[in-house]
């Protein structure tokens, strides 16, 4: 009952097999992202910090009528807690970001 193993029997002492050969480099070609900072400049994402409480479906109409700025900005749901809104003007959108920390149902927005 109070057999020992030996060394052998315990995997010790053997060769441990040798990492695979690492795979080569991947080369991404060139890419120019001007064009899409263009397009989403205006663009600006959030994150509400309590989901149980703070309600996506809510929270979009309640800011885009609390901020008052020159044209209405749209929102959108990115999910798992995220939001979008893009704006009509840079004036807007760094009239938004002056004027933070935003609140929401007690609990803080991350822009």
């Amino acid at each position: 009952m109070n057999r020992r193993l030996s060394a052998s029997e315990k995997g010790k002492g053997l060769e441990m097999p040798s990492e695979p050969p690492r795979a080569s480099r991947v080369m991404v070609p060139h890419f120019d992202p001007s064009e899409l900072i263009h397009n989403h400049k205006l663009i600006l994402v959030g994150r509400i910090t309590n989901p149980k409480i703070q309600k996506m479906w809510a929270l979009l109409p309640f800011l885009a009528d609390h901020w008052k700025v020159s044209s209405r900005p749209i929102g959108a749901d990115l999910g798992q807690g995220r939001f979008q809104f893009q704006f009509s003007s840079e004036e807007d959108l760094q009239k938004i970001l002056d004027n933070r920390p935003y609140h929401f149902a007690h609990w803080m927005i991350i822009l």
